[in-house]
């Protein structure tokens, strides 16, 4: 590899973080169009410079922080926020807990358990209603078996990839 080619991708290390600093809501395509060359380049840049690796993973990171803070302020669109953030940092519609104990985990042969955005708000509502003095109907072990036994019931083991919730 040329030393040329090295301080080129260098260079464009620093012209990388340099554009997400300054840009309102930086686009990795908007910084390639107008750098010249396809973003598809972007990953030779990766393997050919480490100092260019870490500036695309601080790009990353700078542009989903701007992106976080735009969509909780307002300056951007939620449902464009929602999506973006999906393709961009890996959100997701569901959470999945890991079995916090040994016994729990040998006892489902270590597989997660996936509970559903509803589940989990009845589980933080239970832990609100129980912090205020407030009767609670059912405790959280109730509402985690409840939640693994639909997930099984539906035939889901724990893993559930088509991205819907049950």
């Amino acid at each position: 590899m040329s030393d040329k080619l090295v301080d080129f991708v260098n260079g464009e290390a620093e012209a990388l973080l340099s554009y997400v600093k300054e840009s309102p809501l930086p686009y990795l395509k908007d910084f390639c169009n107008k750098r010249g060359y396809p973003s598809t380049r972007m990953s030779d840049f990766v393997r050919t410079s480490e100092k260019f690796c870490d500036a695309f993973i601080m790009a990353k990171d700078v542009i989903e922080t701007k992106l976080f803070y735009a969509a909780i302020t307002g300056k951007v669109n939620p449902t464009f926020a929602i999506f973006a953030m999906k393709n961009i940092a890996g959100w997701r519609d569901r959470f999945h807990f890991d079995l916090p104990t040994l016994k729990e985990e040998s006892r489902m042969d270590g597989q997660r358990l996936e509970m559903s955005e509803a589940t989990v708000k009845q589980m933080i509502k239970t832990l609100e209603d129980t912090r205020s003095g407030k009767p609670v109907p059912k405790t959280i072990d109730a509402i985690v078996s409840e939640a693994k036994t639909a997930n099984e019931d539906n035939g889901n083991n724990g893993s559930n990839h088509d991205g819907n919730n049950q």
